[in-house]
């Protein structure tokens, strides 16, 4: 079965959040399952990036920063992020 997963965070965070999502990524991997994890970065580069490893599909979609900033800024960037990730699909 095809699997999206979608996140905040993902590997190479290091924050607990990712770990699991990771975990439970990998997990579905070795059940047999596809799983696909969309999750929004702040790395310059691509605008949109696939990455694939280990029976798991991670694309990654350039958005706005949501950590570490503002209130205000959080605010605006958590609003507009399903319509960035929309995008990149």
């Amino acid at each position: 079965m095809r699997l999206l997963l979608v996140a905040d965070a993902y590997p190479p965070s290091r924050i607990s959040g990712a770990l699991q999502m990771c975990d439970l990524a990998n997990a579905l991997a070795q059940q047999g399952h596809r799983p696909s994890v969309l999750v929004p970065t702040t790395d310059a580069g691509a605008w949109v990036r696939l990455e694939e490893g280990g029976g798991v599909q991670v694309l990654r979609i350039r958005a706005l920063r949501t950590k570490d900033v503002p209130l205000a800024w959080r605010a605006i960037a958590e609003i507009l992020l399903p319509f960035v990730l929309l995008r990149g699909l």
